[in-house]
């Protein structure tokens, strides 16, 4: 998975900057969020899923992903 530095949002833990990827699953994206790579921090979760149905292209993915760790 290709992690991508969230522009904002920031580890609940230590603060450093979070970083974002998606996976493609039967139904869904699926989003995950963790800290800095290499930071030392072990913080990771699951955001959220995107449907399918519900994007026509993978940069969408990426724009619903980056909002949805507006929210973390």
């Amino acid at each position: 998975m290709i992690l991508h530095e969230h522009p904002t949002a920031r580890c609940p833990a230590c603060g450093r900057p979070l970083y974002y990827g998606v996976e493609r699953e039967s139904t869904a994206w699926t989003v995950y969020y963790e800290c800095e790579p290499g930071s030392g921090c072990d913080y990771e979760t699951t955001a959220g899923r995107v449907p399918l149905g519900d994007v026509e292209s993978v940069d969408e993915v990426h724009e619903r992903a980056e909002a949805m760790g507006r929210r973390l």
